[in-house]
């Protein structure tokens, strides 16, 4: 049959389906327009074949995506992440327990934590401050210090560092004197010393837990801090100087298990087998235990140590507390759930470090008193 010329002819409309036979579209209901036969147009046409073939290029393309790939992006696996914690000297408690067991419960995480050594409190806070390492066990009158950085040349550290999870366990204070003293409590000690007398008091390193609690203590009274002299001697060194008459005491915080209390002066005995140490009882003026830290909590509590070989003496405590650095902890989503994840394993392993340390059943933590 053949067509006049310039005769107009309507083409049926797309079928439901979509694709009119023959001819695949990308536009299943749009109505095909008026095509002027003779010289007739095929545009139209082209435009089908085009979008056939694109639609085809998409679903058998192989950058298509299944759905478990597309999750998968969504929630990638956590990288591996290590955490430096500045944790003291190699053979105290916090390197060689408190770390490890913090590491156990994080076993099967992709965190992990490894101790860094350190001379002490101070200079483990000095290195979270910085940057140098990620977190810090640290004793809480440390961090203070550390965060005012009073009466040291050094940056303030305020607002660098925060404390995660509960407490760990008490720091005591142990003002050790040989056996022959015929004191019982510190305070009769420095009452003794005349005018013009001093007495030397060993409490460790410049910067060690030691030194910042003597710091407070003496500072609590002025007739204590005119009669005491504290030198930086400390751990086995200060308890030969103790023996052979060099000081006049020494002046340590630690934990009731360390090996320092347990073994070096419980453990020193003379020819005779009778010890050559012994504790005296430390009861600081009420105004030392008015002392709060950066965050306004308090720092010292009073304390009676068990029978036995102590003698149910009085002496203080502070808080061992964990600390990490703000700039990491808030550097990414990642440092942020690193540290909930520390806090968990933190609350979960209070147990553990507890019997390690021999803390007392129903210890309540200074920060945590009124």
């Amino acid at each position: 049959m053949v067509l006049a010329p310039n005769r107009m002819v309507r083409v049926p409309r797309v079928p439901a389906t979509g694709k009119p036979p023959g001819r695949p579209s990308l536009k299943p209901h749009s109505p095909v327009t008026n095509v002027r036969m003779g010289g007739m147009e095929t545009g139209r046409t082209m435009r089908y074949s085009l979008a056939a073939v694109l639609w085809l290029a998409f679903t058998f393309s192989g950058h298509a995506q299944s759905l478990a790939e597309r999750l998968a992006q969504q929630h990638p696996e956590a990288a591996a992440l290590t955490i430096r914690v500045a944790a003291g000297l190699k053979t105290k408690g916090n390197y060689s327990q408190i770390v490890p067991i913090i590491a156990q419960q994080l076993s099967g995480t992709n965190i992990t934590v490894v101790p860094d050594e350190s001379t002490g409190s101070f200079m483990s806070a000095t290195g979270v401050c910085l940057g140098f390492d990620e977190a810090a066990i640290v004793q809480r009158d440390a961090a203070s210090e550390r965060a005012h950085a009073s009466d040291r040349n050094a940056a303030s550290c305020l607002g660098k560092y925060v404390s995660i999870g509960k407490p760990l366990y008490p720091y005591y204070g142990f003002w050790v004197v040989r056996a022959d003293s015929p004191y019982s409590r510190a305070s009769a000690q420095i009452g003794s010393i005349r005018t013009g007398q001093t007495l030397n008091v060993a409490a460790g390193e410049d910067g060690s837990g030691g030194q910042i609690t003597l710091k407070n203590l003496l500072a609590s009274d002025p007739r204590w801090k005119s009669a005491v002299h504290p030198t930086t001697d400390g751990g086995t060194a200060a308890l030969r100087l103790l023996r052979d008459r060099n000081i006049d005491a020494f002046f340590l915080m630690d934990d009731s298990s360390s090996a320092m209390v347990e073994q070096s002066i419980k453990g020193e005995v003379d020819e005779r087998g009778r010890p050559i140490f012994k504790f005296l009882a430390i009861n600081p003026p009420s105004k030392f235990f008015d002392l709060k830290d950066w965050t306004g909590r308090k720092l010292y509590q009073p304390e009676k140590l068990a029978g036995g070989w102590f003698g149910g003496i009085s002496t203080i405590s502070v808080d061992a507390v964990f600390i990490v650095s703000k700039s990491w902890w808030r550097h990414d989503a990642a440092s942020r759930a690193a540290a909930d994840e520390l806090g968990h394993a933190l609350d979960t392993a209070e147990p553990a470090i507890r019997a390690a340390t021999r803390t007392p059943t129903g210890w309540v933590p200074a920060s945590e008193t009124r």
